[in-house]
Parts: C-alpha cells; sequence; structure tokens
C-alpha cells in the first residue's frame, strides 16, 4: 500500500511538472520573441529545396488564434504564392477530445504568380487516397477576400473571392469550395469532393456559370455574349467510377459526355459522347463538322499517357487513331507517317488513320489516307 502510495505521489508530480512546463512554454509563445523563434521555426521545418516558406510577422494568441502578416511560398526560381493577412481560430476544447477544429481559416489576399517548377516525386494516384493523420481535422470556414491568379496560372488572369470547408476524419475527407469572380468577368463555380472507405469511394459535383457572355466572347471571338454553363457530377469507387460532364454556350452548342475511371495496377479512362458545336464554326467548316459530332476515347496513363482507342465521328468521316504522350528531354523530329507536337517537356506520337465517308447518292467507297502533318 505504501509502495503505491509513493507510486501515485510520484505521478502527480511528475504531471504537474508537465503542465509547469507546458504552460511556461506556452507563456513563452506568447511574447514576441517566443512568436518570432517559432515563426523561424515553422519555415525552417516545413521548407525544403524545392518548397520554401517563409513567415513574416506571426503575432496573435498562440495556438488558438494566430494572425501572420504575410506568408511566401517559392522554389528554386523563387516566390510564386504570396499570402497576405492569414488568421486562424482553433477551438480549444476540441484539442482534449483528440480533434483538430477550426472555427476559421481566413487570408485578406492571396497571389500565385505562377505555378511551382519543382518535380513531382509523388504518383498522381496518391493524392485518390484519403491522407493519413493522427488526429480528426474539421475546418468549418475557409474564405480568401481577394485570390488573384496571373495567366501563367490558368491561361487568364483571374480574380475572385472563395469560401470553403473541409473535414478530414479517419478514412473519410471532405471538401467543399465556392468561387466568385470579382473582376471584369461575373461568374462563379462550385466544387464538392468526398472520398471515403477503404476501397475509396469518390464523389464529385462541379457546377459553374458565367452568365454575362462577356468570357465567350472573349474566348470565341464573338460580340453576342452568350452564357457560359457546366456542370460535372460522378458517384463510385475508384475502381469503376462513372461521371457525367455537360457544358453550354447559350443555344448556340452543347457538350454532354460520361466519364469512366479505373484505378488498380493502373489508370485507365473512357471517354464517350455527343456535341453541337455548328453554330460556332466558320461557314465553311460547319457542314464537315455537321450537326452533331461524336467522340469516344480510351486510355491509360501513368508516367506516360496512352490513348489506344480514339475515334471522332464527324458529318464528312470518321477519325480514328491512337497516340502516346511521355516526357522527353530533347526537341521532338518529324517521323513520317506520324504526327509529332513537343512542348518543352511533352512529346506526342500520334497514328492517325482517316477513312473519310463521302455522302452521296453514288455511295462511293470508303477512302483511307495517311495525312502528313506539319
Amino acid at each position: 500500500m505504501e509502495i503505491a502510495a509513493k507510486l501515485l505521489r510520484w505521478l502527480g508530480v511528475s504531471l504537474g511538472l508537465v503542465i509547469v512546463l507546458l504552460a511556461a512554454a506556452l507563456g513563452l509563445l506568447q511574447t514576441q520573441a517566443g512568436k518570432t523563434w517559432l515563426a523561424r521555426t515553422i519555415a525552417q521545418t516545413i521548407s525544403t529545396p524545392d518548397f520554401t516558406v517563409a513567415v513574416a510577422r506571426l503575432h496573435g494568441t498562440v495556438p488558438f488564434n494566430l494572425k501572420i502578416d504575410r506568408l511566401d511560398i517559392g522554389d528554386r526560381d523563387g516566390i510564386y504564392l504570396t499570402a497576405r493577412d492569414l488568421g486562424l481560430n482553433i477551438l480549444p476544447a476540441a484539442l482534449v477530445s483528440g480533434q483538430l477544429h477550426i472555427r476559421s481559416l481566413s487570408f485578406v489576399e492571396i497571389e500565385m504568380a505562377r505555378l511551382s517548377t519543382a518535380p513531382s516525386t509523388t504518383p498522381w494516384t496518391e493524392y485518390l487516397k484519403v491522407p493519413r493523420v493522427p488526429i480528426s481535422v474539421f475546418l468549418d470556414r475557409l474564405s480568401i477576400d481577394r485570390l488573384a491568379l496571373a495567366a501563367p496560372v490558368l491561361g487568364d488572369s483571374l480574380v475572385a473571392t472563395v469560401e470553403g470547408s473541409a473535414r478530414l476524419a479517419g478514412q473519410t475527407a471532405q471538401i467543399a469550395l465556392d468561387l466568385h469572380r470579382t473582376d471584369n468577368f461575373a461568374g462563379n463555380i462550385a466544387v464538392a469532393m468526398g472520398l471515403a472507405g477503404n476501397p475509396p469511394v469518390l464523389s464529385v459535383r462541379v457546377d459553374g456559370n458565367e452568365p454575362t457572355g462577356v468570357l465567350a466572347d472573349r474566348l470565341l471571338g464573338r460580340t453576342d455574349r452568350p452564357p457560359l454553363a457546366l456542370s460535372a457530377n460522378g458517384t463510385g469507387p475508384l475502381t469503376d467510377w462513372h461521371g457525367r460532364v455537360a457544358a453550354s454556350v447559350g443555344t448556340l452548342a452543347h457538350i454532354d459526355i460520361d466519364v469512366t475511371l479505373g484505378v488498380k495496377d493502373r489508370a485507365v479512362f473512357g471517354l464517350t459522347g455527343t456535341a453541337a458545336l455548328a453554330a460556332l464554326l466558320p461557314a465553311e467548316f460547319a457542314p464537315l463538322i455537321g450537326d452533331q459530332l461524336t467522340l469516344s476515347l480510351h486510355g491509360a496513363f501513368g508516367e506516360q499517357v496512352v490513348l489506344d482507342a480514339l475515334s471522332l465521328g464527324i458529318a464528312a468521316g470518321t477519325l480514328t487513331g491512337d497516340a502516346v504522350l511521355a516526357e522527353v528531354k530533347r526537341p521532338s523530329q518529324r517521323i513520317c507517317g506520324r504526327m509529332c507536337r513537343s512542348s518543352p517537356r511533352w512529346r506526342a506520337w500520334w497514328a492517325i488513320n482517316w477513312a473519310a465517308r463521302r455522302r452521296s447518292s453514288l455511295r462511293s467507297p470508303v477512302r483511307k489516307a495517311a495525312p502528313r502533318f506539319r
């Protein structure tokens, strides 16, 4: 009995000492010197040669109500993302039950000049797995008052506000984002994604629109301002996922595509659908395409993208072929009978057969040709 009492006494003393040390450390972190040390430690811990983080002036109550004046993220080529006036508010009571409950994560401004040039060593299939974290994480509200993406990010500049939420607990991950443009183009896009279970089940829903037609005029070189609309949704296991994508340009054109995805030893995908685009084409090309074209595509991707079954049906005929896109380190060469297009990182080898079906009362025989692409 005496031994048990001594053990309890020592346990109580040890626990009290830990509490005192934690309280002292927490108190030191409230000083400006402690916050400066914490900001430097966070940056040094996270940063690598290909991913650098710089924290400027951390203040507020550590760790429950943090504020950061400026956060710079860069790579070997310099800074490509800057976040200003970051605010993080955490519910203290949730930590006791092993949860990180973030009431709000806010940014007054995020500017992104370009994409990172750092090479990715993570297979893309890893992004389709629920991240493993030691505690559950809940984000009630994400807000970005001004998100500014420069043209190199998406191909055109964009300024918008963003609201969202997220949840990561056990084998479940969910995220919802709502983006509203605030530049010269109206429109919004809402995205909701979820990944749950083992094997994982993926659910996706995307709804977007640009009602003023300004964007359509700019992209298509028009002046009648047709509205744009986009929707995508699908649910299913990653081994056999099915979804549908629909897009329209007012009453002028529409696209409807069924999407399949299978992630096992390798990732395979398929696209089948129809599109009515004649109203958007120059008058001399519209008869060749016809009122409706059909698309069928099947392929696989990993270290390279393989399109092993491509079929495009238009009024003038059917285009069938296959292609391989692989990363190369030297400029591409022209190969007779194949089309070779390259960028600084990619080269595509195309083998294409064209079956031209002349539609006439004479029922002319099908002609085949292997065109040279330059």
